[in-house]
């Protein structure tokens, strides 16, 4: 089990150029599914308002379902979400 003392802090420092720079949201963007070219994909893009809300989350594919399924709120909270299919 990872504790949070041996996670490394994220580092913002492209999102924070990139605001100062003139651009308003920076987005993540992923994608889901087998076989993009040949088969059913969901993608999301998310922009945090907070980012270190999240600051725990590296890979979204190594949490836990039951760990997935309790951030969700969160970053419906903490986030503009999108998301296509």
């Amino acid at each position: 089990m990872l504790h949070t003392a041996e996670i490394t802090p994220l580092d913002y420092s492209l999102e924070k150029k990139l605001i100062t720079q003139g651009y308003q949201f920076v987005a993540g963007v992923d994608e889901v599914g087998r076989g993009p070219l040949a088969g059913p994909v969901t993608a999301a893009a998310v922009i945090l308002k907070k980012p270190e809300i999240l600051n725990q989350v590296r890979d979204s594919k190594k949490l836990t379902p039951k760990k997935r399924e309790a951030l969700y709120p969160l970053i419906l909270e903490h986030a503009y979400v999108g998301i296509g299919h």
